[in-house]
């Protein structure tokens, strides 16, 4: 990876002086008190050099040069974090550094480069990515005012907090843009307005549009994040491990663009390009560059999650109603490392994470707003550490649950971070259904640099069989509810599991929903199909196939899968496991594994015979019995599972 990493060492230092506060430490005790400051800084941006015409047009490039442009910054501190702001370069939040563990959560470019020259993708023909957090409209694809200064003020400063408004009105119509971007000079105002608090975590970022038009007017508008989260401040480079986090499903990729889109995940409807979101949410499995929209989101936050140090970064904002739109994008995962920054003129891909909240659904479909109309919301910017996903989060706290079960004992766990470090927070973990039960009611002191951990154990026999709701309530000093998570619990009948007979559970395409990683179905029924159908192609990258919900025990015995494959061009050693999870797919455990080389059992299309031998009594719990398939090395080769003719099938004990 990593011939530039050494180059980027070179200049690193003088980047983090850049980034270094002269107030306090970057690894500030949490416990001390809190102190808000607001100071006058600058930062320096490296690039190649160019030349621009006076409409911002692309004049010409030197591949020979690399020149400091240097920015005036504001920047904002209290005894959590350090946000430095750019309002001479497109009103943008450049670096954003959580005090507590000393790491940056944005991405900054170590070495700009004009890219995309003439080929018409943006507005002015051109674009050169910085990174951070910035506002971008009234056109897609980082809109008009990514280059340019923005108007700028204190509107607020006292002990409590600290607040800059960044204001432009689109007043440009570029006479030589493409000719999709056709919003034209809109007239609208864009208020930028960012706060820190004293004893938060958090940066709030207002956004207010006004139409100032007697009249109905189109427009794109766009937050676009460009996030490493984990990093090391001066030297941003995205981890190898970042997931994207997002309460959904479904996306809608660009497969049409980028073909190998549609070999990641599972299709869902692949005529109109949506897909299930499981693979593609980790930065590992990105092949190429690409775009997808988030196709079901079905709450108020996002965000990236560096599984190297488990310290991820959240955006929180009314996405039902304000931002509905959520564009996913990286260079791909390969290339990003590939590029040397220093001598790879025209070529920006770099390891980040590029994510965007927008008013529209999708870049090139416009919003509106009415005459004088005016539209605000809030997005709240806030780090997460310890959390190794997201069940729910607000601008209060994030929190992920687990469960788990072993013979007639569970396991109820929560992880949470607040944005209210040092307070007292009361937890309250209950099962919610037609009888209730509390499983923990306690207060902790919330922390700032690493995740509180709850646990609550309970004995299934003093719980009446059922379907619950497992759900954690965060409440302050005040009694104020601060965020309620959960997710779903079922208690089987009786205090120890039924026998389950012996059955076959058929491999089979239908989807299987609310499941993460999201698969297809197991059945003990047999379809309507003959013939070499359905097919997959078995790669890398793992499919899954869930059984609906058991409960009870199967017998100790052997497991038998019978896998039926094409003959593969080479040796082919493919992986099949058995677990046992959770109904949404959670707390996988695993029954068994085995590989085998499927060049070798047979010849043409053939069955493959794995046996899972002496596997003990396996109780199921309001649980799935869950198959994964896995090409472990050698060619990919292509299976075929119809119940029928070619039954792909397990055969339990």
């Amino acid at each position: 990876m990593k011939s530039w990493l050494k180059k980027l060492s070179v200049f690193a230092v003088a980047l983090a002086m850049v980034f270094s506060t002269t107030s306090v430490a970057l690894a500030a005790d949490a416990k001390e008190s809190s102190t808000l400051t607001l100071y006058d800084s600058t930062t320096t941006f490296r690039h190649f050099d160019f030349t621009l015409n006076a409409d911002n047009s692309f004049q010409s490039g030197n591949p020979s040069s690399i020149v400091n442009q240097v920015l005036n910054t504001k920047v904002i501190e209290n005894s959590y974090i350090k946000a430095t702001f750019l309002p001479d370069y497109g009103a943008r939040l450049i670096s954003l550094i959580y005090k507590p563990t000393g790491k940056e959560l944005l991405y900054q470019n170590p070495v700009g480069t004009p890219y995309g020259i003439n080929e018409y993708n943006f507005y002015y023909n051109w674009l050169m990515v910085y990174g951070g957090i910035m506002p971008t409209f009234s056109e897609p694809e980082h809109g008009k005012y990514w280059l340019t200064p923005w108007s700028y003020e204190v509107v607020a400063q006292d002990s409590e907090k600290i607040s800059i408004q960044m204001t432009k009105t689109d007043n440009v119509n570029f006479a030589a843009t493409p000719g999709k971007f056709n919003n034209g000079a809109t007239g609208i105002t864009c208020k930028v307005t960012y706060t820190v608090y004293a004893d938060k975590p958090t940066v709030e970022m207002k956004v207010n549009l006004k139409n100032n038009k007697n009249q109905a007017v189109n427009y794109e508008y766009w937050t676009c994040n460009t996030l490493a989260p984990g990093s090391t401040p001066g030297n941003t480079v995205g981890s190898s491990s970042m997931e994207i986090v997002a309460p959904m499903t479904e996306v809608k990729s660009k497969d049409d663009w980028w073909p190998w889109m549609a070999t990641v995940d599972d299709a869902v409807d692949a005529p109109n390009h949506i897909f299930q979101f499981d693979n593609l949410a980790h930065f590992s499995n990105w092949d190429d560059m690409g775009i997808a929209y988030a196709n079901d989101l079905s709450d108020n936050w996002w965000g990236v999650i560096n599984h190297d140090n488990e310290q991820g970064i959240l955006r929180i904002a009314d996405n039902a109603n304000a931002t509905p739109g959520m564009k996913l994008w990286t260079w791909g995962h390969d290339q990003s490392y590939a590029v040397d920054p220093e001598s790879s003129y025209g070529n920006s891909a770099r390891p980040y994470i590029e994510l965007w909240g927008g008013n529209s659904f999708e870049f090139f479909a416009d919003a509106t707003l009415q005459p004088f109309e005016e539209k605000e919301w809030t997005e709240y910017y806030t780090p997460t550490v310890g959390l190794s996903q997201v069940t729910r989060a607000n601008q209060n706290a994030a929190a992920y649950l687990t469960k788990s079960t072993t013979g007639t004992q569970a396991t109820f766990d929560a992880k949470v971070n607040t944005t209210l470090p040092g307070k007292t927070i009361r937890a309250t973990m209950k099962l919610i259904g037609s009888t209730n039960y509390t499983l923990l009611d306690t207060t902790f002191t919330a922390q700032a640099n690493n995740a509180q951990t709850l646990t609550a154990n309970a004995d299934l026999n003093n719980i009446e069989p059922g379907s619950y709701t497992y759900q954690l309530e965060l409440k302050d000093s005040s009694n104020q509810v601060l965020l309620v998570a959960s997710i779903p619990f079922t208690k089987s009948g009786g205090g120890t599991s039924p026998d389950l007979p012996s059955a076959t559970w058929y491999l089979y395409n239908q989807n299987v929903s609310g499941t993460s990683p999201g698969g297809q179905n197991l059945q003990a029924t047999n379809s309507g199909l003959t013939g070499w159908q359905p097919i997959r192609e078995i790669t890398s990258a793992p499919a899954y196939w869930y059984s609906p919900e058991l409960n009870g025990t199967y017998a100790a015995g052997n497991w038998d899968f019978t896998l039926w494959t094409s003959a593969p061009a080479g040796a082919s050693n493919v992986t099949v496991e058995l677990y046992r999870t959770d109904l949404d797919g959670g707390n996988a455990v695993r029954i068994g594994s085995q590989t085998k080389d499927v060049s070798l059992t047979g010849t043409g299309n053939h069955p493959s015979q794995y046996t899972f031998s002496n596997v003990g009594k396996t109780t199921f719990s309001g649980q799935r019995l869950m198959v994964k398939i896995t090409k472990s090395s050698g060619a990919s080769v292509t299976m075929a599972y119809n119940t029928n003719d070619f039954p792909t099938r397990l055969v339990t004990p």
